[in-house]
């Protein structure tokens, strides 16, 4: 059986280029490896660290994992659509949504009658804002960060509105 790599830290055995030491330190992105008593710097590629007790002979390399926070362009993260509702927009194409209270309501709408009903929930909340403004803090999004923003304050003002209302009847008793 092939000893197995794991990702180094701080305190872990590592076989380096310049030969074994101790990981000392890790920030960003760098390993401070000591070795004989002399640090050294690397990155993780340049590192292997086994699995406690293994030995190094016949060990199976870890894939290059440099990983610097950038992303190289071919990284691509799939939602789980397990969690959503299939419904038609307004424009005809499928789309998702969460399937509460709110997305029923907003179903087939376009975005127009969306902020229609978003100033009307937010107005019966206690909130005064009016569409224009809406229309205005949302303009930089396109018009389905536009939609989904809007629903999510909707959300948050009927949520409020609720927790106020718990509070006035525990207020009553």
């Amino acid at each position: 059986m092939k000893p197995k790599l794991i990702p180094p830290e701080v305190g872990f055995q590592v076989t380096t280029p310049k030969g074994d030491g101790t990981v000392t330190e890790k920030a960003s992105g760098w390993f401070t490896v000591d070795i004989d008593g002399e640090a050294f710097k690397f990155r993780v590629k340049d590192l292997k660290c086994y699995a406690q007790g293994e030995t190094l002979d016949g060990a199976e390399d870890l894939p290059d994992t440099d990983n610097k926070g950038e992303d190289d362009g071919n990284t691509r993260i799939k939602a789980d659509l397990e969690k959503y509702d299939t419904v038609k927009a307004a424009s005809g194409n499928r789309s998702y949504d969460t399937g509460d209270v709110v997305a029923k309501m907003l179903r087939g709408l376009d975005l127009d009658q969306v902020y229609k009903i978003a100033a009307k929930e937010l107005k019966d909340a206690g909130e005064t804002i009016t569409i224009k403004a809406m229309k205005e803090r949302y303009a930089n999004l396109n018009p389905g960060h536009q939609r989904m923003c809007v629903g999510n304050r909707i959300r948050a003002a009927r949520a409020r509105a609720l927790s106020a209302d718990d509070e006035g009847a525990t207020d009553k008793k």
